[in-house]
């Protein structure tokens, strides 16, 4: 290979122990004839710098080793330059949600390996008010549980830390009002979550709010909409809970809905008790985005990821995954 690697590794992600793996890497791709340049991340933005100052036609592949979070800093600085070049992914942070999606293994020299195939496969990005996600974006008070658990939490307690959280929050909750817009219709309700999911023709599995899919490819795939409906107090509670592992889609309450586009209003719901706050964001990807209203957007094929497309079930009907 000709060009080079770069490996943009966030050191505080997660349990922090992917710096043991450094050797590995440079070794499985030096024997690859690969040159890899190493960028040890700071503070927050860092990495995007890093890919203003780099000669991009120098570069074979970028390969990230961090979190969601990490993951949405480059992916953000990709998109709004247009860089094509082909990016994997290392699960090294408490949340990694795209390296399941791309069912990348969480034992780092496995990953590693995986990587150096340089198997590709293009994804879907999709785009609200300027910002770009792969997996989802949510509103309300319970899709904020990513960013507002505590990183020092996360590091002891992974995945639970966010599950108590959420818990914490249910009683918090506010109805708001909704106006969704599509091409096809238009709809106006109360709602007490919302989540815009980035199917990308693939069984969603988030690690919560996970609403089970069964698509095609990806150039098939739209964005789909999924609400759940402001019914009584207790009911709500009980819809949320529940909706920390996995939306439940046979109850009356979800609407569900695809477009390429969609246009949401959000304001206060006659049910509230207060007034929203001006500042109230949508959260992407596990972090805090804009503001309403949202315009969103479905790029397709905008992204060429490292996949592990040898064991992967990319294109296998849930029911066929199911019974192995």
């Amino acid at each position: 290979m000709e060009k080079d690697i770069l490996l943009l590794y966030n050191p505080k992600a997660g349990d922090t122990f992917f710096r043991f793996e450094l050797e590995r890497f440079l070794d499985v791709f030096g024997k690859r004839n690969c040159t890899v340049r190493v960028f040890q991340s700071q503070s927050e933005g860092d990495m995007t710098e890093c890919l203003k100052n780099t000669r991009l036609e120098e570069l074979s592949m970028i390969i990230v080793a961090g979190g969601d979070g990490t993951c949405n800093e480059v992916l953000q600085a990709m998109m709004s330059r247009h860089i094509q070049i082909p990016i994997g992914i290392i699960p090294a942070g408490t949340r990694n949600n795209l390296a399941k999606f791309l069912e990348m293994p969480e034992d780092y020299g496995q990953c590693i390996e995986v990587l150096s195939r340089m198997r590709t496969n293009t994804i879907n990005v999709g785009e609200v008010n300027g910002h770009y996600f792969i997996d989802r974006c949510g509103f309300g008070s319970l899709a904020s549980i990513y960013h507002t658990t505590k990183q020092d939490v996360k590091n002891i307690f992974g995945k639970t830390a966010y599950y108590a959280n959420g818990i914490r929050q249910i009683p918090r909750s506010e109805p708001f009002h909704l106006r969704l817009e599509t091409e096809d219709q238009t709809m106006e309700d109360d709602f007490i979550l919302f989540l815009v999911i980035n199917s990308n023709g693939a069984p969603y599995s988030g690690e919560a709010f996970g609403v089970e899919q069964n698509k095609g490819t990806s150039g098939d795939s739209q964005l789909e909409f999924i609400g759940i409906r402001n019914t009584k107090r207790l009911t709500n509670s009980r819809l949320l809970l529940r909706s920390i592992g996995r939306i439940p889609a046979e109850s009356k309450a979800v609407v569900r809905l695809k477009a390429d586009k969609l246009r949401i209003t959000v304001s206060q719901s006659e049910f509230a008790r207060k007034e929203l706050p001006d500042n109230m964001v949508c959260v992407i990807d596990g972090e805090p985005g804009p503001t309403a209203p949202f315009s969103f957007e479905l790029h397709r094929n905008a992204l060429t990821m490292l996949t592990n497309q040898e064991c992967s079930t990319w294109n296998i009907p849930l029911e066929r995954n199911e019974e192995h």
